[in-house]
């Protein structure tokens, strides 16, 4: 029954992690844009 769960719910914790990781860098990369953002306009100003 395990690799039955585990090849009907991929989303168990095995294939997530590739994902979760993704969308971490996807997150530093717009917090550091909106950061980058700030600076140039105080910089502007």
């Amino acid at each position: 029954m395990s690799g039955k769960s585990d090849n009907q719910t991929p989303q168990d914790g095995h294939e997530p992690r590739p994902s979760a990781s993704l969308v971490a860098a996807l997150t530093v990369a717009s917090i550091l844009a909106v950061v980058a953002a700030l600076i140039a306009s105080m910089g502007r100003s």
